[in-house]
């Protein structure tokens, strides 16, 4: 319960979370828009993600031809409720990469901290750094932003409804609604799900 582990996918649902909790704070336009710049593409460029793949080509045009790190890889600005929401609903990595780089590491961590998730750590590459929590940690955060305690309530809506959704048959055969998110951590050959 107290053992850490790294999180996976799953840190994206704390992640949104503390986005939103940020935006009340005035420090973060859910609304505004942002391009990926080419920087944030070739840091973010690994796993899943709609962005990554749908910029894909454009991306590796400008590092073909040398363009500054800065320059847009994205045609429109896209919201950064949007990429909250590519965040959660699609696991998209580049989404993440971008919000928690907007919102920055110590903002979260704070907040993530004053939620009580001590044992929870953000990604950070220059102190290499991964995504990680406990099970405890977890726990309490999903009563917690269940409860409308973490966030508002219609917040809370919002991420559960980004989350994908498994129908299943309950003990007494009962169609039930599960909501979930899910990561896979790949360690010395093995791969581990969360």
């Amino acid at each position: 319960v107290k053992r850490k582990f790294i999180a996976g996918s799953i840190a994206k649902l704390y992640l949104a979370a503390a986005a939103f909790a940020i935006s009340r704070e005035g420090n973060f336009n859910l609304d505004e828009g942002r391009h990926i710049s080419l920087r944030d593409f070739t840091e973010g460029n690994y796993g899943t993600g709609e962005l990554r793949f749908t910029n894909l080509p454009l991306a590796l045009g400008l590092r073909l031809l040398r363009v500054a790190q800065d320059h847009p890889v994205t045609f429109r600005p896209i919201s950064n409720r949007r990429l909250l929401q590519l965040m959660v609903s699609k696991s998209d990595n580049l989404a993440t990469l971008v919000v928690v780089n907007t919102l920055g590491r110590e903002q979260i961590q704070q907040v993530l901290t004053f939620w009580g998730m001590k044992e929870t750590t953000v990604y950070n590459p220059q102190k290499g750094s991964k995504n990680q929590t406990t099970a405890e940690d977890m726990g309490h955060f999903l009563h917690d932003l269940s409860s409308g305690s973490v966030v508002l309530p219609e917040e809370a809506e919002v991420i559960k409804r980004w989350m994908p959704i498994q129908q299943r048959k309950g003990a007494e055969l009962q169609p039930i609604t599960i909501h979930y998110k899910n990561g896979r951590i790949s360690e010395d050959g093995r791969s581990f799900y969360n």
